[in-house]
This record gives C-alpha cells, sequence and structure tokens, in this order.
C-alpha cells in the first residue's frame, strides 16, 4: 500500500485506492530535475479572450490601446533579473492604466502553459483579439494625399452584423511627404510567422495599412503577433472577404494594383504591364497604389492576378543559381514596399 505522502494517478494505476491530486495535471512528477513540466489549466476571464506573450508584443498591446485588456501575468520567480524586475514595474504600471488586473506568477509552468511553451520573456497578457476593420473597397483619396476613405462591409466574413460606428471609416498616410498612400493586400499566406513578419516590415516602412484576406489567410494568433513584435498593434489592419472583389470595386476609386510575381525575364520586362522593382519609386507620386502579395509557395492566385493592372518582381542577381528562383515572401514584400516608399 502506497503512503498518503506519494502520488498515484487512475489514469496510469487504474486499480489504486490511494488517489491524490497533484498539482501535475497531464503526467505524473519525474525524479529528474531537468525533465519538461506538463502543461496547466489556467482559466480565463472571458471565454472569448486570447493569450499574448513577449516583452515587446504586451507592451505595445498596452500603449497602443486598441484593444480591452483583462489580466497580466508577471513572472516573479526569485532568479528574476534586476534589470528584468524594473521592467516589470513599469509593465504593471501600464496594465494598470490600461484598466488591467496584475498577477504576479512565480511558477514559470504557467506562462509556458499559456503561450504554448514559447518563449514569453516573463509576461502573458489575457485580452480580447486585435480588432480588424473589414471592408469592401477602398475609397478615394483626400486631394491633400493625407488621408484615404474606406468602404465598409456590412458583415464580417464570419457573417455578424457590424455597426459602422465601431469601425474607422478614413485612415490616415504615415508618410511625411506629400505623396498617395500605399496599402498592402495579402492573399493566401498561411504562415503565422509570414504574416507576422509582413505586419512589422508594413510598419517599419511607413505602409498605410495592410489589408488581410479572412477566407484564406492565416489568423492574427498569437503566433503571428509575436512574430510581429508588437507592429500589429499599431498598424492599421483592414479584411476582405474576396480579394478579386476588393481589387474591382476599388479600381473605380483611382487605385493602381500591383500584383507581386516572382522575378521578371527580359521578355516580361519589355511589357508595359511589367515592372523591376527599381522601377516604381515614383508611382507614389501619380496615384495611390495597392500592392498584392500571394502565397509562400504557389504564389499570387490567377483569378487575383488578371484583376491587377500591373505586375512587379525583384531584380535577380547575375549568375544566381536557377535552383534559388525566389525569396520568402515575408522578405520579398519588404523589398518591394520599400521600393515604392523610398521615392
Amino acid at each position: 500500500m502506497e503512503s498518503e505522502e506519494s502520488y498515484s494517478y487512475s489514469a496510469y494505476r487504474p486499480f489504486a485506492t490511494t488517489v491524490r491530486t497533484s498539482p501535475r495535471l497531464d503526467s505524473p512528477p519525474m525524479d529528474r530535475e531537468w525533465a519538461p513540466k506538463p502543461r496547466r489549466f489556467i482559466p480565463k476571464m472571458d471565454y472569448d479572450a486570447e493569450w499574448i506573450y513577449g516583452a515587446s508584443v504586451v507592451e505595445a498591446a498596452l500603449k497602443a490601446g486598441r484593444r480591452k485588456c483583462l489580466r497580466l501575468y508577471i513572472f516573479a520567480g526569485r532568479n528574476r533579473a534586476e534589470e528584468g524586475r524594473e521592467r516589470d514595474a513599469e509593465m504593471a504600471g501600464m496594465a494598470k492604466q490600461a484598466g488591467a488586473e496584475v498577477v504576479w506568477e512565480e511558477d514559470v509552468g504557467v506562462l509556458d502553459s499559456m503561450s504554448d511553451s514559447r518563449p514569453h520573456n516573463g509576461y502573458v497578457l489575457e485580452t480580447h483579439p486585435l480588432p480588424k476593420t473589414p471592408i469592401l473597397a477602398l475609397g478615394p483619396v483626400s486631394p491633400t494625399k493625407s488621408s484615404l476613405t474606406l468602404t465598409l462591409a456590412q458583415h464580417s466574413p464570419t457573417n455578424t452584423p457590424i455597426e459602422s460606428s465601431t469601425y474607422p471609416t478614413k485612415l490616415y498616410s504615415r508618410s511625411p511627404k506629400p505623396r498617395y498612400p500605399l496599402v498592402l493586400l495579402l492573399d493566401e499566406i498561411l504562415d503565422p510567422g509570414n504574416l507576422g513578419a509582413i505586419l512589422r516590415s508594413a510598419y517599419f516602412l511607413g505602409v498605410t495599412a495592410v489589408s488581410v484576406s479572412a477566407r484564406n489567410c492565416a489568423s492574427l494568433s498569437p503566433v503571428a503577433l509575436k512574430a510581429s513584435a508588437g507592429a500589429a498593434e499599431f498598424l492599421p489592419i483592414l479584411e476582405h472577404a474576396r480579394t478579386e472583389r476588393v481589387v474591382q470595386a476599388s479600381v473605380e476609386n483611382g487605385w493602381s494594383f500591383f500584383a507581386a510575381v516572382p522575378p521578371v525575364t527580359k521578355q516580361q520586362g519589355r511589357r508595359d504591364r511589367y515592372f523591376v522593382a527599381s522601377e516604381v519609386g515614383e508611382k507614389l507620386l501619380e496615384g495611390p497604389v495597392c500592392l498584392v502579395v500571394g502565397s509562400e509557395g504557389e504564389g499570387l492566385r490567377q483569378v487575383v492576378k488578371r484583376e491587377c493592372e500591373f505586375c512587379v518582381g525583384l531584380e535577380r542577381a547575375v549568375g544566381t543559381e536557377r535552383v534559388v528562383d525566389s525569396l520568402n515572401v515575408s522578405v520579398a514584400s519588404a523589398l518591394l514596399c520599400n521600393a515604392f516608399l523610398k521615392g
């Protein structure tokens, strides 16, 4: 017969008569100190809330104020460095200003469970999802080139009615120069890491807004938000149902659409429709531009590419082996955005 102080588990010993609830919910504790700690069950304050993690992501969410923050978990273990404790106090102050409860958690396994064992830097924030503005089209740009209007959808992509007063109908250009805005339109970006990296580059370079397809793009999950390093909290993020319809409706409002394609050949480069990145630096002086980026593997779908008036690609270095025929979609997006904005 086992002693009362020993652990026994009905899942492993179905006929055991003495069962003590363990703080470990998934598996019995191991004798080895280096053994990984199993996940905990942590109830949420709100069923629709999510856990975002990482110092930069949590700080950006608290500063931006675009979502309702519920509870901030801060690691308070004994091995916390002194400089870390100073930042902990700053984060706790921002959380209180944002109306969030602060929990000082000594068990790092709790934070590991909420972050799915991904790096959290000692900070996990329970918060409502980041709002995305559902649109039907990009509207006209103001005569001063400083703002653009949005044609809002009447229903979200989940078929839920929306109130127009909830979402902005006008966006403002982030460029200090008197030039037209640049908007990024994403279609079939499936990797949340790539989605986050694209948002990070777009915000850093000065893109006005990013619109994400709700039907075939990765969601703004905590993984994508972590990859964005907090940029998603400050960048206007739009949401559309069908990319080709957005293109059709926005062209009538004066927008030029450039489809991102693999490096163009010499034959394609002779056509008026194809541009290389070095040739688009002045396009934002002529009118508003929307850059459309497709999937990581197959690129932009033909049904979307046909609707775009122009195509743009990067120039490959001379002598590059054919096996290396393209770049990662997040890297290519950053280079193309920079080509438009550097003019």
